[in-house]
């Protein structure tokens, strides 16, 4: 049994001086992360600006071709860094790096004109409209399609009510019918 007296105690150094190497890490740091955090909000306030112009375009009016002319030459741009994305809401601006765009909605002829997303497309209304004229031939003609087959069906319905023939005799489905008889 050693007499604990004999030993001589040993002092241990101080909180400052054991965390000294933690404290002038910690002074050095401080204004990175200040600017880091800084510029982490600008970007954010950034985004949240894009995106109040992208709702307000898409609860806007729609630009027609004519509208849309006046932006002739510009580029056009349909996806945004960490913005909600709507569809037929272009960003147009005039060279590639512009710092004001402006953000349109556009009709679904004039956005089906446009490639993938995160493509940039010069504007051309020229050649949209080329391109446009027959989707809406297309879409017309199927319109008038449907109206046609829905007024022949509601008459269908009538001559069933009425009792009679659910077919019409004058119709050209009905001569096609007996034809094949």
């Amino acid at each position: 049994m050693g007499d604990e007296s004999s030993t001589p105690e040993v002092k241990k150094p101080g909180w400052f001086y054991r965390n000294t190497g933690n404290i002038v890490n910690g002074i050095i740091l401080a204004p990175f992360i200040c600017i880091f955090a800084t510029l982490i909000y600008l970007a954010d306030q950034d985004v949240k600006d894009t995106q109040k112009k992208v709702d307000a375009a898409f609860n806007g009016p729609e630009l027609t071709l004519k509208e849309l002319a006046q932006y002739q030459g510009y580029y056009a741009k349909i996806q945004f860094f960490r913005v909600d994305l709507y569809d037929r809401v272009l960003e147009l601006s005039q060279s590639y790096g512009d710092k004001n765009p402006v953000y349109v909605h556009v009709s679904e002829d004039v956005w089906s004109c446009f490639g993938g997303l995160g493509s940039q497309n010069q504007i051309d209304v020229v050649d949209l409209e080329r391109r446009i004229a027959p989707r809406i031939k297309e879409r017309e003609e199927a319109q008038k399609e449907r109206e046609r087959k829905d007024k022949e069906h509601q008459e269908a319905l009538e001559r069933i009510r009425r009792g009679e023939s659910p077919v019409d005799p004058k119709s050209e489905t009905a001569n096609s019918e007996r034809s094949e008889k």
